[in-house]
């Protein structure tokens, strides 16, 4: 979920790549109804259950990648048991 509305999401991917789902919240719904801060420059990743419930959030700097500990948080939760290829969703 980013704050750029769409078409700076589609320059990002063109120019870097990557299939992620990314949520383009210019207005901050979302990021208000997940509890994400939007405080330069902490970067939020939200791991959501099957049900849309929130099961972790991870702040860390911008740049900085949560893939490990989403992949912990995966593993510990019902939702590494699953077959899916990742977090169902983020929030923050």
């Amino acid at each position: 979920m980013v704050d750029d509305d769409v078409a700076a999401l589609d320059r990002f991917r063109a120019e870097h790549g990557g299939n992620t789902p990314v949520l383009a919240d210019v207005e901050g719904t979302w990021r208000h109804r997940f509890g994400v801060r939007t405080h330069e420059p902490e970067v939020t990743t939200v791991i959501l259950d099957c049900d849309g419930r929130v099961v972790r959030h991870l702040v860390g700097a911008a740049g900085g990648v949560h893939a490990e500990e989403v992949l912990q948080v995966l593993s510990q939760t019902e939702l590494g048991g699953r077959g899916h290829s990742g977090p169902t969703g983020s929030r923050a």
